[in-house]
């Protein structure tokens, strides 16, 4: 789902700069292509940080096997 949300969230970035916003709905353009920047390079960066912790999270809670067996040469 997080990867999932990711593209689906630099879709919306993507749409949203290169389409605008319906006229009349109060948002400037200018205002509109800074947002969907900082939403496009802001999202990623967030993203990459929930994935970060999301995997720190799982890699914490794995069952503790003890340490490896050495194998003689």
């Amino acid at each position: 789902m997080l990867f999932a949300g990711t593209a689906a969230h630099a879709l919306l970035a993507k749409l949203m700069y290169g389409h605008g916003y319906p006229r009349g709905a109060g948002a400037a353009p200018e205002d509109l292509e800074v947002a969907a920047v900082m939403m496009y390079y802001g999202g990623d960066l967030a993203e990459l940080l929930l994935a970060v912790l999301l995997f720190a999270a799982w890699y914490r809670r794995r069952p503790s096997s003890g340490p490896l067996p050495v194998t003689g040469r």
